[in-house]
């Protein structure tokens, strides 16, 4: 049975940051160039999780920025931001639900070494999975400029951090460990990236394994 939107509510606290995305000031000066086009599926997205509590988020899997957009995906941006935010949400966990690529595979790979017991659902309460970037950059797993990278990690990324203190974050991917370095944090452990490249190298499951490995030594010691 595919996931109800009903069931996936984006923690308020957390919807209180990116709303802000909608529209993001940024798309007139430090990220002025950024692709922006929703009836193309381009605009900020990515995200899914925190469908609980926020006190229930013990995971954080930080991504580096959202790939290519599907054929025909697009988004109303009629909606609230608030309503914008969960849409996207619901979107990305059916992806997830569905193994939609390789890349879906993957990360729902990392979310089962992680919570091995747990329906999607129950995952997805307990998990944020959020972008270092919101926008895609220009060429699919392509680099981003700095000032970009740096701009919406300050923006965003900063704050959402700030909301779980204490929640375990894998980093997937050298992009996505060096941008949440760029705002003086660092990830608990950083595994390879869930997409191409580094999702074909010999050591991406393994590292995806001693990832989850680490999450659940951290729970069951704090």
């Amino acid at each position: 049975m595919a996931l109800d939107p009903k069931q996936c509510k984006v923690s308020n606290a957390i919807k209180g940051i990116l709303a802000k995305a909608y529209p993001c000031p940024h798309m007139t000066g430090a990220c002025q160039n950024v692709r922006y086009s929703p009836d193309r599926g381009l605009m900020p997205r990515g995200f899914t999780g925190a469908f609980g509590s926020l006190e229930e988020i013990r995971l954080i899997i930080l991504l580096a920025e959202p790939g290519e957009p599907v054929d025909g995906e697009k988004y109303d941006t009629s909606l609230s931001p608030r309503d914008l935010i969960d849409n996207i949400a619901w979107r990305v966990a059916l992806a997830y639900e569905r193994k939609k690529s390789t890349f879906h595979s993957n990360v729902r790979r990392v979310l089962d070494y992680c919570w091995p017991q747990l329906s999607l659902l129950d995952q997805l309460k307990r998990t944020w999975i959020t972008e270092s970037t919101l926008c895609s950059a220009d060429v699919s797993a392509g680099p981003v400029p700095r000032l970009v990278t740096y701009t919406c990690a300050s923006t965003y990324l900063a704050q959402q951090l700030a909301l779980l203190p204490n929640a375990f974050t894998i980093a997937l991917g050298g992009k996505a460990s060096r941008r949440v370095e760029l705002i003086n944090r660092s990830a608990s452990i950083t595994a390879f990236a869930a997409g191409k490249p580094g999702c074909n190298l010999s050591g991406a499951d393994p590292s995806w394994l001693a990832a989850g490995a680490a999450f659940q030594n951290f729970s069951a010691t704090t």
